[in-house]
């Protein structure tokens, strides 16, 4: 049986704004949330009952990019392909670009 993992992120205002972010995997009918350096079996139709595996302060985010750069530097890319909306305009205008020099013989 193989494990599906997952990470999700959402806000906890009970705690103060900030982000809270769990890691854990699902297995068959189980669900496990890692909590410090252990795996906790939760309810998989049920809620949460653990602490996040990470929380970050609203005036911690910065923390965030970092990580998110430390993982890449260590080899970890995105699942999907991340394009800059400056990026699809680049494009968007080299191809009109093109249309006109095909079409309109310019």
């Amino acid at each position: 049986m193989s494990r599906d993992y997952f990470c999700r992120m959402g806000e906890r205002p009970d705690r103060g704004y900030g982000i809270q972010i769990i890691f854990g995997y699902t297995e068959g009918d189980k669900m496990y949330i890692l909590n410090g350096t252990e795996y906790i079996e939760q309810d998989r139709h049920g809620m949460m009952s653990c602490e996040p595996t990470l929380f970050i302060r609203e005036s911690e985010k910065g923390m965030l990019q970092k990580f998110m750069d430390a993982l890449i530097e260590f080899g970890i890319r995105p699942s999907r392909p991340i394009v800059e909306k400056s990026e699809l305009d680049a494009i968007k205008y080299h191809l009109e670009d093109m249309r006109t020099l095909v079409f309109k013989g310019e």
